[in-house]
C-alpha cells in the first residue's frame, strides 16, 4: 500500500509544473490536472503550419535574476536550453532620435547601473543623472517603505523622484510596461521597486536570457518527462468543475466529465475567475480571503507574429519607442532556425486599447511602426501576419492590489494557492510563477506534516 501523501495539483502553467516538481522531490505522490490537451498554461507554443515555425503566445525573455526559474530547470534537466549574455544589455529604436542601447557591464550592484545609465545615448547628461537618482532612491527603500508604496502608482512615485518625460520615454516606460504588462499610470509603484531591485540592484546575475526552444519544449515537456519518471499521474482536459467542500476542508475534486478526484490535499494554481467557478458561490463569497481575489483585475497583451520576404533587424530583440508596439523579436535568430527572409513577433502590453480592434487593423499598425523605427523595413514586403490575444493575459498589478493578493494558505484547511497572481510580491511574470509554485508545494508539505502529527 502507497503510504505516501497524495496532492491533487490543479493547473499544468509554470506554477503548477514548479509545485509538482517539489512535490514529487518531497516524496508526495502527486496527480496534476489540466484542462487542457497540453500543458503550459498561458506561457506555451505551438507549431505554425505555413512555415513550421514554433511560435510562443507571447515572447518572452528571462532575467538573470530569475533565482527560481533556473533552479525549476536544472532540476527538470533543462537549465542549458536557456543562453544568458554576460551582461545586460537592452537595444531600443526611438523613431525620432533613432538606435542606442542600454548597457551594465560586468560589475557589481550599483556600480554596473551607474556605468550602464551614464552611457546612455538615448538622454542628455542631465536626465542621466536624474536617471541615476532613481537607483539611489530604490536601493535604500526599507520593506516598510516598500509597504507604503503599495498604494502608490509608479507615475506619481517616478514624478517624486524628478524622473523627466523624456527619462520614462526611454527607459523606465518601456521597462515598466514590459515587467508589470500595465500602465505606469495606475501600476503599483511598490512591484516595480521590487522589480527594479531584483533586476538592477541585487548584486546577482544581471544578463539576458533567451530560450533556444519555444516555450513548451523549454520547461512543459522536460518538465512532464520528469515527472512521469517519478510516478506523477498527468491528466490532461480534466478541468476541475467544482471544488467539493466538507465539514474538514475540501473533499475531492469533480472533473468536467463527472469524474471525481481524492486526495490528503489540494493546491490550486487556477487563475482567480476559474477559482472563483469551482468554488461553491457560498464559500467564495462568505470569506473575506476570497472575497478579494474576486477583486483582482486582469491585463491583456497583442502579440502579432509577422512573416517578411527578407532579413532586416539586426538585433534578437529591440524595444520601440514613440510607437504603439513596444516590442519587436527576430524568433529565428533566437531560436537558430533556418528559413528565408525574416519572422518576426511584435507586442504591445497593457493592450486594451487595441484587444478589440480587428486583426487587420493591428497587422496594419505593427506594420506602419516597425516601419517607422526600421528604415531596411519598408523595402521588405510582409508576406503574412497572426494575431495572437491574450485578453486576461496577466492579473494587473495596480496600485493598492497587493491588498487584494491572496497567501498561499486560505482559510480550507488542506486547500493551498499558487499562482502568479498570489502574494508574491512580483508582477505577473514567469518568476513570480515559479516561486509561488515552490511556496505553495512548501505549505503543502507543512500542511501534510502537521496532519499526520495530529494523528
Amino acid at each position: 500500500m502507497d503510504s505516501r501523501p497524495t496532492v491533487a495539483v490543479l493547473g499544468a502553467g509554470w506554477s503548477g509544473l514548479s509545485a509538482a516538481v517539489r512535490l514529487v522531490e518531497g516524496g508526495c505522490r502527486v496527480i496534476l490536472l489540466e484542462k487542457r490537451a497540453v500543458p503550459g498554461g498561458r506561457a506555451l507554443s505551438y507549431t505554425d503550419n505555413d512555415s513550421g515555425d514554433a511560435l510562443d503566445n507571447g515572447p518572452h525573455i528571462f532575467l538573470g535574476c530569475y533565482s527560481g526559474t533556473i533552479r525549476f530547470l536544472d532540476a527538470i534537466g533543462a537549465g542549458a536550453r536557456l543562453r544568458f549574455s554576460r551582461r545586460l544589455r537592452l537595444a531600443f529604436i526611438d523613431r525620432e532620435r533613432g538606435a542606442f542601447q542600454f548597457r551594465c557591464p560586468s560589475l557589481p550592484s550599483p556600480w554596473n547601473l551607474l556605468a550602464g545609465l551614464l552611457g546612455l545615448r538615448g538622454l542628455d547628461l542631465p536626465d542621466r543623472f536624474r536617471a541615476l537618482r532613481l537607483g539611489a532612491w530604490a536601493r535604500r527603500l526599507t520593506e516598510s517603505d516598500l509597504q507604503r508604496l503599495e498604494s502608490s502608482t509608479l507615475e506619481t512615485w517616478l514624478a517624486k523622484a524628478g524622473q523627466t518625460p523624456a527619462i520614462r520615454r526611454v527607459i523606465w516606460d518601456p521597462i515598466a510596461m514590459a515587467a508589470l504588462n500595465e500602465d505606469p499610470a495606475v501600476a503599483s509603484a511598490a512591484v516595480f521597486a521590487r522589480v527594479f531591485r531584483e533586476a538592477f540592484l541585487s548584486g546577482g546575475p544581471s544578463g539576458i536570457g533567451l530560450s533556444a526552444f519555444g516555450l513548451s519544449d523549454l520547461y512543459a515537456g522536460p518538465a512532464l518527462r520528469f515527472l512521469e519518471k517519478n510516478g506523477c499521474e498527468v491528466r490532461f482536459r480534466s478541468g476541475v468543475s467544482r471544488i467539493l467542500i466538507g465539514p474538514g476542508g475540501v473533499d475531492g475534486l469533480q472533473l468536467g466529465d463527472g469524474t471525481r478526484i481524492a486526495a490528503d490535499a489540494y493546491l490550486s494554481t487556477l487563475p482567480p475567475r476559474d477559482l472563483q467557478a469551482a468554488l461553491p458561490r457560498t464559500t467564495f463569497h462568505s470569506d473575506p480571503y476570497f472575497r478579494r481575489i474576486a477583486s483582482l483585475e486582469t491585463s491583456p497583451v497583442v502579440s502579432i507574429h509577422l512573416w517578411y520576404d527578407r532579413k532586416f533587424l539586426e538585433e534578437p530583440f529591440v524595444g520601440l519607442l514613440g510607437t504603439r508596439t513596444q516590442w519587436l523579436f527576430d524568433r529565428r535568430a533566437i531560436l537558430g532556425s533556418e528559413g528565408e527572409g525574416s519572422g518576426l513577433s511584435a507586442v504591445i502590453s497593457a493592450a486594451r486599447s487595441y484587444i478589440d480592434w480587428p486583426a487587420s487593423d493591428i497587422i496594419a499598425m505593427a506594420e506602419e511602426d516597425i516601419a517607422a523605427c526600421v528604415p531596411a523595413a519598408r523595402r521588405a514586403r510582409l508576406l503574412r501576419a497572426k494575431v495572437v490575444k491574450e485578453r486576461h493575459a496577466t492579473f494587473s498589478p495596480r496600485a493598492g492590489s497587493s491588498r487584494l493578493r491572496p497567501g498561499p494558505r486560505t482559510p480550507i484547511p488542506n486547500l493551498i494557492l499558487g499562482g502568479d497572481w498570489t502574494d508574491t510580491g512580483l508582477p505577473g511574470c514567469i518568476e513570480g510563477a515559479v516561486r509561488s509554485g515552490e511556496r505553495a508545494a512548501a505549505e503543502v508539505g507543512r500542511f501534510v506534516l502537521e496532519d499526520r502529527t495530529v494523528e
